[in-house]
């Protein structure tokens, strides 16, 4: 029931069960309401990753025939919830926008990967430091404690590199949705021709919008009327839409790009620590050859010196037998 409410997608169950790869999609459709009117309509689906807890997944319909729009996010506790609720009502008339909500979902997850990298990388330069351990001093551990030991460094490397993938996939997709920001502007400047790389392709005619209030009730979407963009409903459509929508887009091109500026500094640390960790542990295996070396060399010492002992007594005690 809420999904035919919301008029949902079946697109989204497709996100969803990507579960640990991130994704942020559109697609044109026909929704059909409960009166077997059929309207053309744009999909939006975003997905995070599953791979730490509060993951979160969203899909929103857009009819551009009466700018009505319809969300459902999903995984949302309650401070989440209160979130999103509380940037809505701040975001004003820029609520209306269909891919603010997505924005908003990015905000969210830029917050959860923030922390979660600052505690990885935490983690690496800690065991960084612990591979500058002299060998001398683990031969004082037990095969457990060492066992230990390795087992911490080698789940450092691989969360590290694990998280900063993840990273690499999820700015892809912020990407995505900054490019789909400029596809909507580009057909609200072109006459709502909807372009790039959507499963069904849409293209509306001018007669096909009408400028009714966004405030309309589900139950109300069968009552878009067709217009003649010629006339002068058409300018009250532009005039009270499509400015308002082109500076909500602009905002949230601009935010998404910050966003993903932020995201390429997230990854060079997480590559600058795997690095890092690479060189630490070759300094240390440098520096266990060099200790080799030395201890080789010392041995070395001392077994000329048993040698010389022994050319000066052998030849004594020969003759004594």
């Amino acid at each position: 029931m809420i999904a035919k409410a919301f008029y949902m997608h079946s697109s989204i169950s497709r996100a969803i069960s990507r579960a640990d790869i991130p994704v942020f999609s559109h697609t044109g459709a026909v929704m059909e309401d409960e009166n077997g009117s059929r309207h053309e309509a744009f999909i939006f689906n975003c997905r995070t990753s599953n791979a730490w807890a509060m993951d979160l997944a969203l899909t929103v319909t857009y009819f551009p025939s009466c700018n009505l729009k319809f969300a459902v996010v999903f995984g949302c506790d309650l401070p989440v919830e209160k979130e999103m609720c509380n940037r809505l009502i701040l975001a004003g008339n820029d609520a209306s926008h269909p891919l603010l909500l997505p924005g908003i979902v990015a905000e969210t997850e830029r917050r959860r990967h923030v922390h979660i990298v600052d505690d990885i990388v935490d983690e690496v330069e800690a065991r960084i430091y612990q591979l500058e351990v002299r060998p001398d001093a683990e031969d004082s551990m037990t095969t457990v404690e060492m066992e230990k030991l390795h087992k911490e460094k080698r789940s450092a490397w691989l969360d590290i590199t694990y998280i900063r993938n993840c990273l690499v996939s999820w700015r892809k997709q912020l990407e995505n949705i900054a490019l789909q920001v400029e596809e909507l502007d580009r057909s609200l400047l072109s006459g709502y021709k909807w372009s790039g790389n959507s499963d069904a392709s849409i293209s509306h005619t001018p007669e096909s919008y009408s400028p009714i209030n966004e405030t309309l009730n589900p139950t109300d979407l069968e009552k878009a009327v067709p217009i003649n963009l010629d006339t002068e409903s058409s300018a009250l459509y532009h005039g009270q839409f499509r400015e308002g929508y082109l500076a909500t887009g602009y905002k949230i091109k601009s935010r998404t790009r910050a966003i993903i500026e932020e995201y390429d500094d997230k990854i060079r640390d997480c590559s600058m620590r795997i690095d890092g960790m690479a060189m630490a542990t070759q300094w240390a295996q440098g520096e266990t050859n060099v200790e080799i070396a030395k201890a080789t060399s010392r041995d070395s010492k001392h077994m000329r010196s048993i040698a010389l002992v022994t050319m000066v007594f052998l030849p004594g005690t020969f003759f004594a037998n």
